[in-house]
Formats: structure tokens, C-alpha cells, sequence
């Protein structure tokens, strides 16, 4: 099992605030649509219930300790064994919250991150788990600028890290 955690979040780490994102910006939706289409995503059930509904063409699997049913269109699970059967040797998608972020870190060999840059400090109550400005475990392997826009009102780094091993 390969697995990638993907996250947006400015350098407080911010990643939620009320169960929802504090920020709209289509630019990283779009980077994370291109990203994940085609692959099987995992997720908490806070975070598939702040989705309302399975993301399409993509495999949801939800992961739940506490009786979580989901909905058709999703898988949902309760250890990383399961999830290790479901998707074998292909690359799984972590996709967030805070407590499945901390989970699958010490699994993960890379992440893609979106770097919010912002002076503003953007409010939350949900946060990735570790810096990862000038983290030694991890090197940025490419860093694509997205300058601020009409649609996005942050300017954006789409870095791709790998573990430094």
C-alpha cells in the first residue's frame, strides 16, 4: 500500500474551522480533482460528513471507529488492515481530518501540499499534525507557484514531498 496524504493549509497548519475549510479556492480543488480522480480516497467521517456525499469517480473509503454506516458509494472501515485489502500495492489518497492525518502519517511516503501564503493568520480549530516548513523528514520535490487571482484570493504553492529517508 502506497499511501499520500494531500493537504491545503497556510503555515499555522489550519485545516478546518466547524467541521468545514476556512477558504475557497479553485485552484486547489482543481489540483485535487486532478490528483485523486481514478483513486481510492480515504478520509474520517467528520471530514465525508462535511462532504455530504461520496466525491465521484474516485473509491471513498471512510474510516470510522464509532458504528459509522456511511451511504452507498463509499466503503467504510475501522483499521489500516482493511484499507492495506482494499487497495493492495495501488497509491491511496488520504484526504483529512486532523486525528486520520495523524493516523496514516507514519505510513505515508509523500504528500501534496498546498501552501496558503498569507500574512492574515486564518483561524481554526482542526490542524495537520506537523510543520512542514524546514521539516527534516520531508524535502519538496517540486514547488508550482499560483499567484493570487479573480478566483483565488491567496497566492498558492502546489509542492509535492517526499520522505526523506
Amino acid at each position: 500500500m502506497k499511501v499520500a496524504l494531500v493537504v491545503c493549509c497556510p503555515s499555522n497548519r489550519v485545516i478546518g474551522r466547524d467541521n468545514r475549510i476556512p477558504w475557497h479556492l479553485p485552484a486547489d480543488l482543481k489540483q485535487f480533482k486532478r490528483l485523486t480522480t481514478g483513486h481510492t480516497i480515504v478520509m474520517g467521517r467528520k471530514t465525508y460528513e462535511s462532504l455530504g456525499k461520496p466525491l465521484p469517480n474516485r473509491q471513498n473509503v471512510v474510516f470510522s471507529r464509532n458504528g459509522f454506516a456511511g451511504d452507498s458509494g463509499c466503503r467504510v472501515i475501522s483499521d489500516v488492515g482493511e484499507l492495506q485489502q482494499i487497495v493492495g500495492e495501488e497509491r491511496c489518497f488520504v484526504i483529512g481530518g486532523e486525528e486520520i492525518y495523524q493516523l496514516f502519517l507514519g505510513y505515508a511516503d509523500e504528500i501534496y501540499h498546498t501552501l496558503i501564503e498569507t500574512e492574515e493568520e486564518i483561524k481554526g480549530d482542526a490542524y495537520f499534525p506537523i510543520s512542514l516548513e524546514g521539516n527534516k523528514d520531508w524535502r519538496i520535490d517540486q514547488d508550482e507557484k499560483y499567484p493570487a487571482d479573480e478566483r483565488n484570493r491567496y497566492d498558492l504553492h502546489f509542492r509535492h514531498l517526499v520522505r526523506s529517508y
